[in-house]
């Protein structure tokens, strides 16, 4: 079984003890679950939703952490994350997403491969048996953090890879 994990963050304005925290990992309606994000938006509440229906994440959030075999693989704001993913496994969530503003209707582009068995995950990155760029330093060591602005970062050993051929900082 595939699992995707996509947490939100909303309204971080308020402090740490005073924010009230909901998980939700049941499976809802969809009329069931906005009806809670919206009662808990207009009551100033943060939320953390685990989800992956990438439409309401769109629409509810202004930070979000996708999670790939129970490591954040990107953080970032939602126009960051869904205008310019840093990890190709948040960029094959979003190539998953059909099109409606087309006339011709297109296949949906799935993210090959299986997921990793989390009882013996590899020693490299998670992703990286599925990912269409995967590099050999990927199947060995995790990745470190790569920062993309102040308030983007990824795990991706492509990103550490662009950061040095821009002559930047890599780790």
């Amino acid at each position: 079984m595939s699992i995707t994990i996509i947490t939100i963050t909303m309204n971080m304005t308020s402090t740490t003890t005073n924010m009230s925290t909901i998980m939700t990992t049941m499976r809802m309606s969809m009329t069931t679950s906005m009806s809670i994000i919206t009662t808990m938006t207009t009551k100033s509440m943060s939320i953390i939703m685990i989800t992956h229906d990438l439409g309401v994440v769109a629409s509810m959030c202004e930070k979000i952490a996708v999670m790939y075999a129970g490591h954040i693989v990107e953080y970032g704001t939602t126009d960051e994350i869904f205008y310019q993913p840093g990890h190709e496994y948040t960029k094959g969530l979003i190539n998953s997403i059909p099109k409606l503003n087309t006339e011709v209707r297109e296949r949906l582009v799935p993210i090959e491969g299986t997921p990793v068995d989390l009882l013996n995950p590899p020693a490299g990155c998670p992703f990286a048996p599925r990912c269409k760029n995967c590099m050999k330093i990927c199947l060995s060591k995790m990745p470190p953090r790569t920062e993309l602005s102040d308030t983007h970062y990824t795990y991706c050993w492509l990103q550490q890879k662009a950061a040095f051929e821009k002559g930047e900082k890599a780790e």
